[in-house]
């Protein structure tokens, strides 16, 4: 390997890292394809040279990026990096590929925007979801409104063109290679303006919610010793946000003791109490009676007012990677309420475009996101899943709320603000 090719990928990787926390140097990421891009229309450069140097690149911003998954599980953070590691390098062989017949190099400045777009697509139908290879494009609140309009692809393909025609006006200063770099960064400075307009309007949620983060230790074993104790700490919370006599009370997706679903006494009669809708999330074993460890489903259920449950969802999708014995359910559905369609995003559903679309198109008034991070609250892994939940907003256009068991807890409007938010590891109850 030549220097030129080390130093591309090191410095791609480095550049990408730059913009994603604690850094958050976006304009660094924006531009963090350009030395991999100067590598690419570099003439006489090997199709092995530029997939050397993106493999390093995915290396780089991967194996750092993903440090977080140490504090869950070493062989799940190995498995993730050998799935995603190559990531660019498939990107710029299939570039390479693609474009090998095109003679004017400025022909293939607008095909690497068109692939990334593609690609961004295809990333988004698998159970990788999409965050990896978007999360150094975030930032710009007012820019990420270009999500509303084909997803975050929209906006991140408009960064690669912009990357790749400044790459190919360093090697060839042409009009044409100028007019396409200049296209871009004019469409990116349009958009930025579009987005602040946009982000002036004001919307309501048409019903009173109240998210609960109660902030229990995320220990099984804890859970396995204190079932009463989270009873009672559920009831507390409860009973404290009904004095807002919200329609919605929400708990966070966590180790609920018992099987709420098929023995539902405590949380309906708690419904009846308060006179709310309650949603909750837990993890339900698959057969009655039986251990979560045997297989379960992750489920989220809701009580209403007069003592029943309403209506139950199971996750269609579980983590990729993670041998817990999850099972999924077999159709995506909507709960319904008096008050509007409630989408589901359990764990980590709320990063699938696919799903939050599939819910609006069922009818979906609301989404409401339901985690349980609290293995990974010294790490960004809480950001990155709130970032999440911000573009579901946009993309959809609809109220995202988050609740999660140690945060962050959130509600966020259809342009993706974030009109309350709880911090790490506190217990709290948010309400709008």
């Amino acid at each position: 390997m030549t220097v030129p090719i080390f130093f591309s990928g090191i410095l791609s990787g480095l550049f990408l890292l730059a913009g994603v926390p604690p850094l958050e140097f976006q304009w660094l990421s924006w531009i963090g394809f350009l030395p991999l891009f100067l590598l690419f229309f570099a003439s006489g450069n090997r199709l092995k040279n530029i997939i050397a140097g993106s493999l390093l690149a995915g290396i780089i911003y991967f194996g750092i990026g993903l440090y977080w998954l140490f504090f869950y599980e070493l062989r799940i953070y190995i498995l993730a990096l050998l799935v995603l590691a190559p990531t660019f390098s498939i990107y710029f062989f299939l570039l390479a590929i693609l474009t090998r017949g095109i003679k004017m190099q400025s022909l293939k400045i607008p095909a690497c925007a068109i692939l990334w777009f593609v690609f961004h697509k295809i990333y988004s139908l698998t159970s990788l979801g999409t965050s990896g290879i978007e999360a150094p494009f975030y930032g710009s609140l007012a820019l990420m409104q270009l999500a509303a309009f084909g997803g975050f692809g929209t906006l991140s393909s408009l960064f690669i063109g912009f990357s790749a025609g400044i790459a190919a006006f360093w090697k060839e200063r042409n009009l044409s290679n100028g007019i396409w770099t200049l296209l871009f960064a004019a469409l990116l400075f349009g958009a930025y303006f579009w987005g602040e307009g946009r982000l002036k309007m004001e919307d309501r949620l048409n019903f009173r919610v109240a998210l609960i983060q109660h902030n229990l230790p995320i220990s099984g074993k804890w859970n396995f010793e204190n079932p009463e104790g989270i009873r009672k700490k559920y009831r507390e919370l409860a009973l404290e946000a009904s004095k807002g006599k919200p329609s919605l009370i929400v708990f966070p997706l966590y180790n609920f003791p018992g099987d709420p679903s098929r023995k539902p006494d405590f949380f309906t009669a708690l419904a009846r109490e308060i006179g709310s809708h309650i949603l909750i999330a837990a993890y339900i074993p698959e057969k009655e009676g039986g251990n979560i460890s045997k297989g379960f489903y992750d489920t989220a259920i809701l009580y209403s007012p007069d003592g029943k449950i309403a209506g139950e969802y199971q996750a269609v999708q579980s983590p990729p990677f993670r041998q817990i014995f999850e099972k999924t359910g077999k159709e995506y559905h909507l709960l319904e309420t008096p008050f509007g369609k409630i989408g589901v995003l359990l764990c980590y559903e709320d990063s699938s475009p696919r799903l939050a679309r599939m819910a609006v198109e069922k009818g979906a008034d609301i989404l409401i996101a339901l985690s349980n991070p609290g293995h990974f609250t010294s790490t960004h892994l809480p950001y990155y899943h709130l970032m999440q939940d911000r573009l579901r907003a946009i993309e959809t256009r609809r109220f995202v709320a988050r609740v999660s068991a140690n945060g962050y807890s959130a509600i966020i409007d259809p342009r993706g603000k974030v009109l309350k938010k709880s911090a790490l590891n506190e217990e709290i109850i948010e309400a709008v």
